[in-house]
């Protein structure tokens, strides 16, 4: 009976759109923000999730190109868009990462943390993490800048 009334309601649902141009990272967002629907109430509630979701897109801004970031930037962006990314949906994903990405033009330029020995390095992340992983890279750039002034005020070095 229950698939019966699945296949019913299946019946009277329409398919989802064609979802090949989204980017990989919208497909498993898309998927991961319809997947309660998918595994707890049948195809044609997920149907209809991934209906709603990609008509949120029709109005969204359009994907931000990362790949003028740096790889610590682009790991920053995806941890601080990650709820948007898991539970929102594509359309919440690409809001973030716009804003995620707008937030950057006021930024300072990243650091290379390479310059410095492993054990100051270690400390300035870790003491940067929060900013990286919940804030974005924007915030992230701005501690590593606050954590390098702080350093070199200490030492009594300049410049970077």
């Amino acid at each position: 009976r229950c698939i019966e009334r699945q296949l019913a309601l299946l019946a009277q649902t329409p398919l989802t759109r064609d979802i090949s141009a989204l980017t990989a990272e919208e497909r498993v967002s898309l998927d991961s923000a319809c997947s309660h629907d998918k595994y707890n109430r049948g195809p044609a509630a997920y149907n209809a999730c991934r209906e709603r979701m990609l008509a949120a897109l029709d109005t969204s801004p359009s994907p931000v190109d990362l790949s003028s970031l740096t790889q610590t930037e682009r790991t920053s962006m995806s941890s601080a868009c990650s709820h948007a990314r898991y539970n929102l949906g594509p359309a919440a994903l690409r809001d973030c990462n716009a804003k995620q990405y707008e937030k950057l033009r006021d930024a300072p330029a990243p650091i290379d943390l390479k310059q410095f020995p492993r054990d100051i390095r270690t400390s300035i992340e870790s003491a940067c993490s929060n900013a990286k992983y919940t804030l974005g890279p924007a915030d992230y750039n701005r501690c590593v800048e606050r954590q390098v002034t702080s350093l070199q005020t200490a030492t009594g070095r300049g410049g970077r």
